[in-house]
């Protein structure tokens, strides 16, 4: 992820999230190195994915595809290369939260083997939704 990526990635997030990360958010996901942002791109930004890592896990903080460019595989490509890198990480895991409401990506998680772990009460605000918490055990 790199600067020029700023401007899709946040027409991106704007129509994929009722509760929009602000720019400020992107800009230090780009700045920051310990942290994991990860693009994909053909002639434009599709996708995009940041992640955390903690002491054992990588949080899975952002993930989202152009709406034009949903069920194509990316969500799935940019699981699988932040997995990779969790992996390249030594960590234990990845973990995730995801609004009940969000069937096809709780469908996607699964088929990656995320598995539910609990349910987060009023985890998202704009709407009030609670979240299901996932988590993936690195082998």
């Amino acid at each position: 992820m790199q600067g020029p990526d700023l401007e899709p990635i946040l027409a991106i997030e704007r129509v994929s999230f009722p509760s929009p990360w602000p720019r400020s958010a992107f800009e230090l996901a780009i700045a920051a190195p310990d942290l994991m942002s990860i693009v994909a791109c053909a002639d434009a930004v599709l996708g995009y994915l940041i992640g955390c890592p903690d002491v054992n896990d990588l949080l899975i903080a952002n993930v989202a595809v152009d709406p034009r460019a949903r069920r194509e595989g990316i969500g799935r490509l940019l699981l699988d290369e932040a997995i990779t890198r969790a992996r390249g990480l030594h960590l234990a895991g990845c973990k995730l939260d995801v609004r009940m409401s969000n069937e096809s990506a709780q469908r996607l998680y699964d088929r990656l083997g995320f598995q539910p772990r609990g349910v987060r009460r009023n985890y998202y605000q704009h709407p009030p939704e609670d979240a299901l918490h996932m988590r993936l055990t690195l082998d």
